[in-house]
């Protein structure tokens, strides 16, 4: 009889905020670790160059990562808190050129001397959950087992590169999209949120993160802002993908002509395209003070903020 797992979970810092991730075998690793790589530098705006090419860079490297170190814990004896260090963080900030767009390889090995439901929800005593759970493809895998429908994840998640820590295997769990996040300061709740979205979720997260904590943005702002996606992440069906950076067409064209000078295979697509370049954000802010929550919901998905 399968039973669930009551998981620790991932921390890291951001400007001054604790960021709460969720664990391998998901992949809220990806979020925290670029968050950490970008916490060494300034960004300008929201609109500019640097901005976007640091993030994108920060979340290249995080994947590349993850691709190459993270598996389930039970099969995989790779700490998932060696990603998480300040040196470690450091020496991949320090892979970033500024002006250029990089390689997305991953660390050398260590010596360290379509169908998800996303919600969130807090209350007046300060409690907040961020919940977030995939069929994965429409339908799963097409298997009821007394009752539920099974995902399909272990057809799309695993490779079968030998050697490799996501390597199919019995009884194994694959690596997976899911990621949702909690932000804490001084210990106390002040945000929290998800997004459906496959490959999308972390580097949406990071994004809608930075908006809200390096410039300001409202709840509702953040989920409104245009985003980008870089091509390919992690899912093994898109792996042999040619690169590519994707962004909301509503980005100047200026901006986009820019990235492509650093190096960035940037194109852009229609405004508010949701199966490319937005998903379906959801956000909860909590006042640390007075205790006031505002609510915002992103519309390029279903969903919307309420209050009960």
């Amino acid at each position: 009889m399968q039973t669930a797992e009551l998981l620790e979970p991932l921390r890291g810092r951001y400007r001054g905020y604790e960021i709460v991730e969720t664990p391998p075998v998901s992949q809220g690793a990806v979020v925290v670790e670029a968050l950490q790589i970008l916490d060494g530098f300034e960004l300008a705006g929201p609109l500019d160059v640097e901005t976007i090419h640091l993030q994108v860079e920060a979340v290249r490297l995080a994947f590349a990562d993850r691709r190459q170190y993270l598996g389930d814990p039970r099969f995989v004896s790779f700490d998932v808190a060696r990603l998480l260090t300040p040196g470690f963080t450091a020496r991949r900030r320090a892979a970033i050129d500024r002006h250029r767009a990089g390689s997305g390889a991953p660390a050398r090995p260590f010596d360290l001397a379509g169908d998800t439901t996303s919600f969130v929800v807090a209350d007046g005593s300060g409690w907040a959950v961020s919940f977030i759970h995939s069929l994965s493809a429409p339908g799963g895998s097409g298997v009821l087992a007394g009752g539920i429908l099974m995902n399909n994840r272990i057809g799309r998640g695993f490779t079968l590169e030998e050697g490799h820590p996501n390597e199919l295997a019995p009884g194994k769990r694959t690596m997976h999209t899911l990621n949702c996040y909690l932000v804490l300061r001084d210990g106390v709740p002040c945000y929290v949120g998800g997004t459906p979205g496959g490959d999308g979720q972390p580097q949406w997260n990071v994004q809608v993160l930075c908006s809200l904590l390096d410039f300001g943005m409202t709840v509702q702002a953040a989920a409104e802002w245009p985003r980008w996606m870089v091509y390919p992440a992690t899912d093994p069906a898109t792996m042999t993908d040619a690169p590519r950076l994707d962004l909301d067409g509503r980005f100047p064209p200026a901006l986009v002509e820019a990235l492509t000078r650093r190096g960035h295979p940037a194109r852009q697509v229609g405004p508010w395209d949701p199966g490319r370049v937005g998903a379906a954000v959801q956000l909860i802010a909590r006042d640390p003070e007075s205790g006031v929550l505002s609510a915002g919901s992103d519309p390029r998905g279903p969903g919307q903020a309420m209050a009960w």
